[in-house]
């Protein structure tokens, strides 16, 4: 399984407006995208494939009330430490921002997921 598949359902469950990587520009707030930005790899000497993987995963929430994106995020954070099915601690905390453009605010966390391949 994959760090995706794993981490689709839970975001889902917070905010169904979910995407991989980015969402469509007319696509109504509040809505939640989510990526892999690196992890650890495991590579052992006698070339096994491990039976783990990590990702470092970067979650954000937009919206357009700062205080519906810190909620949001804050309950992003409390399923995923909560989940059974995948290992992960936070790697900081949440970082706020506004996109001026857009006229959107964000609150987003990168965490270390650790999934069954």
């Amino acid at each position: 399984m994959t760090i995706y598949q794993t981490l689709a359902p839970l975001l889902e469950a917070i905010c169904p407006r979910t995407f991989v990587d980015f969402a469509p520009v007319e696509t109504e707030r509040p809505y939640c995208t989510y990526q892999v930005i690196g992890g650890d790899a495991l590579a052992y000497i006698d070339n096994a494939l491990p039976n783990k993987k990590n990702g470092m995963v970067q979650v954000t929430i937009w919206s357009d009330t700062r205080l519906e994106a810190a909620v949001l995020i804050d309950q992003v954070e409390l399923a995923i430490l909560a989940a059974t099915n995948m290992q992960a601690s936070p790697l900081g905390a949440a970082v706020d921002d506004f996109d001026v453009d857009m006229e959107v605010r964000s609150s987003s966390q990168d965490f270390s997921v650790w999934v069954d391949r």
